[in-house]
């Protein structure tokens, strides 16, 4: 199964998104989504699961939730918009009982993907708005390679 991972999209998908998550079985989108036809436009390749980001107003918050919690394969990953500090989401994990295996995330416009305490940290970065004058990014993620090897893409 192979997995797109997106974040901070702010009302505009660039075209090259659709050529990149051609082939992926699912989609996460990790909140600031925009405009629900964001996500519309995403179910077109495949399944969307998202979650909504601070920047997200009604009816996106309608639609999805602050985190969520799915499964895919035999790992649980765990969808927040805004980590606040390892601390937090350490947290935040033992409130609800969590031991995901990924945690999806975004918020900082950086891409980032690390390792703390045998979770796989990810975050794609932002498709419309970068940081530090860098372009767009996404992350493709295919979950028969282990260990985990997310890939890092930059939009053109």
């Amino acid at each position: 199964m192979k997995l797109g991972i997106i974040a901070d999209t702010h009302g505009y998908l660039p075209p090259a998104v659709f050529k990149i998550f051609a082939n992926v079985d699912c989609i996460l989108h990790a909140g600031d989504i925009g405009s629900n036809d964001i996500v519309d436009e995403l179910e077109i390749l495949a399944p969307v699961y998202a979650i909504y980001g601070n920047i997200d107003t009604w009816p996106i918050v309608s639609r999805f939730s602050q985190t969520l919690v799915t499964d895919f394969e035999d790992l649980v990953f765990y969808l927040i918009h805004h980590i606040i500090s390892e601390k937090f989401v350490r947290y935040e994990l033992f409130r609800k009982k969590l031991k995901p295996d990924v945690i999806v995330y975004g918020h900082t416009h950086n891409p980032d993907v690390s390792t703390h305490n045998d979770i796989l940290f990810i975050n794609p970065g932002s498709t419309s708005k970068p940081k530090k004058n860098e372009k767009g990014s996404v992350i493709v993620l295919d979950l028969k390679i282990r260990p985990l090897k997310p890939q890092l893409i930059y939009l053109p």
